[in-house]
C-alpha cells in the first residue's frame, strides 16, 4: 500500500486500458519496471467508483492511499484505494 498522499496527476491515455494516476511518491512493489505511473484497469469490478472517487479527492485535494497488486501493461495495478480525513 502507498502511504496516503495527493493525486498529484490523473489521465486517459488512448494506448492504455484505464485511469493512470501520478503521486509524488511512487513504488514498484511487484517489479512492473515503472515507478511514473499507476493504472485502474477498467476491467476492475469496481472501476466507476474509483475513478469517482479519485476524482473527488483530486479536487479536494484529499490523501489517497492505494493497494497495489500486480502488473497491467507494465504498471502497477491499483486493487484497493482508501481515502481518510
Amino acid at each position: 500500500m502507498t502511504l496516503p498522499q495527493k493525486v498529484n496527476q490523473y489521465q486517459f491515455y488512448k494506448t492504455h486500458t484505464g485511469l493512470l494516476i501520478r503521486q509524488a511518491a511512487m513504488v514498484d512493489p511487484d517489479k512492473c519496471g515503472r515507478k511514473d505511473l499507476y493504472i485502474l484497469d477498467k476491467s476492475h469490478p469496481h472501476y466507476s467508483e474509483i475513478v469517482a472517487l479519485v476524482l473527488a479527492a483530486h479536487i479536494a485535494e484529499q490523501p489517497l492511499a492505494l493497494y497495489l497488486d500486480g502488473c497491467v501493461q507494465g504498471l502497477p495495478a491499483i486493487s484497493h484505494i482508501y481515502s481518510n480525513k
